[in-house]
């Protein structure tokens, strides 16, 4: 009886040990297949940032091509781009829609308004408008034209009067100064002044949740 007792205890502690065994086993294979899912999606997380700083790169030197075009000299282009470079870091656009919003303004004010200055400008009222970046280049660079030209300011002002990017008044002082033989450079005050109103707002639309997660996107 004695004998049977620990036969059974002994075939007890075998079946606890056997299914330790298998449950360790089983753990195993878990951890095993589990580790392999993760390192897949680390490999694949990899690929994609490789991938994307391979097209970030691609686009970097199509941005630095077409604006060599336009200034005529490859050394200006990659001071443009960088500048543009340190005007994303501070605002939700990405520096090849701001590049292209220079290469705009390159030709239609003849580098005037292209710079890291009018590009600033420009930036900040794109940001306080909620508009994007190349359709405010358009508007201040028709503007600029037309008023460098002589020509009447109305149509310039139309496309920004719709964007709200300058106040209802401006129209009449522009008239005004006009009519009083005002050269260029009292007339673009006037608009520059106007457009003061704005100064800072790209970098202030990037510290909102909204720049925040762009700023991330633009990261990966």
């Amino acid at each position: 009886m004695s004998t049977l007792r620990y036969r059974i205890a002994f075939d007890a502690d075998t079946a606890g040990i056997e299914v330790t065994r298998r449950s360790l086993q089983g753990l195993k294979q878990t951890a095993s297949i589990a580790g392999s899912i993760i390192a897949a999606k680390l490999a694949g997380a990899m690929a994609r940032a490789v991938a994307s700083g391979a097209m970030w790169n691609a686009h970097m030197e199509d941005s630095r091509m077409r604006l060599a075009q336009v200034t005529r000299s490859a050394a200006q282009a990659g001071d443009r781009l960088r500048q543009l470079q340190d005007l994303e870091s501070k605002s939700r656009f990405d520096a090849t829609e701001l590049a292209e919003a220079s290469r705009q303004l390159q030709v239609m004010s003849n580098g005037a308004l292209a710079g890291a200055r009018g590009m600033q400008m420009v930036a900040d009222i794109a940001a306080g408008t909620n508009s994007g970046v190349s359709q405010t280049a358009d508007a201040v660079g028709r503007l600029w034209m037309a008023l460098r030209s002589g020509r009447d300011a109305g149509r310039g002002l139309m496309a920004l009067e719709q964007m709200g990017a300058v106040s209802a008044d401006l129209r009449a002082r522009l008239d005004r100064k006009a009519k009083s033989g005002a050269d260029f450079s009292a007339m673009w005050g006037a608009v520059e002044e106007d457009f003061a109103r704005f100064a800072g707002a790209a970098e202030k639309a990037a510290g909102t949740v909204s720049g925040q997660m762009q700023l991330l996107r633009r990261s990966f």
